[in-house]
């Protein structure tokens, strides 16, 4: 009967750096080694099989093809030849990876000029997630932390534009600004 398993029932932020083993301690009554199948349980499809596991061994199994961000329920089943038992079916949650740093595209290491009337100056930032999820941009003012605005459902690999009103908030040549990106 397959037993105790890994990754843990209800588990989330499960990585996908590596492909992902699933494994199973499998005992039978007689002492028997077992074929131990595992199952995708959304559909029932084959994972694969790990053939003439003792008796008290883990039967283990690398599931590979799997989307960060997603849900995924599985279950082994254990034959001696004789008997196959089938295991409760089992859950996990796969990691959302964190976007990547953003690209700065305006203003770029270069000199913003200002007049009495106008002081404005386009933000840009180039935004990436590796899981191509949309993300929110939250652009800071530097000085005090205070938000400037937030462009929401920015696409991965696209840019988000704030423009900042600096009329107000600076007397003093210099400014500075950060952003923050969140799925």
């Amino acid at each position: 009967m397959p037993e105790e398993h890994s990754p843990a029932d209800g588990s989330t932020d499960i990585a996908l750096d590596v492909p992902l083993t699933l494994s199973v301690t499998v005992t039978d009554p007689d002492g028997n080694s077992m074929d131990v199948s595992f199952f995708n349980a959304s559909d029932d499809s084959p994972i694969g099989t790990d053939d003439n596991v003792a008796s008290g061994g883990t039967a283990q199994i690398s599931w590979e093809g799997l989307s960060s961000h997603t849900d995924y329920t599985w279950y082994a089943k254990a034959d001696d030849g004789i008997v196959v038992t089938q295991s409760p079916t089992w859950t996990f949650r796969t990691l959302n990876n964190a976007p990547e740093k953003p690209v700065q595209k305006s203003p770029c290491g270069e000199d913003v000029q200002f007049s009495d009337e106008q002081r404005m100056v386009d933000l840009e930032v180039e935004v990436t997630d590796p899981d191509g999820d949309a993300m929110d941009v939250s652009f800071y003012d530097a000085l005090d932390d205070s938000l400037i605005g937030t462009v929401p459902g920015v696409a991965s690999g696209q840019t988000a534009l704030m423009t900042w009103d600096l009329y107000d908030s600076t007397d003093m040549p210099v400014f500075s600004w950060y952003v923050k990106v969140t799925v």
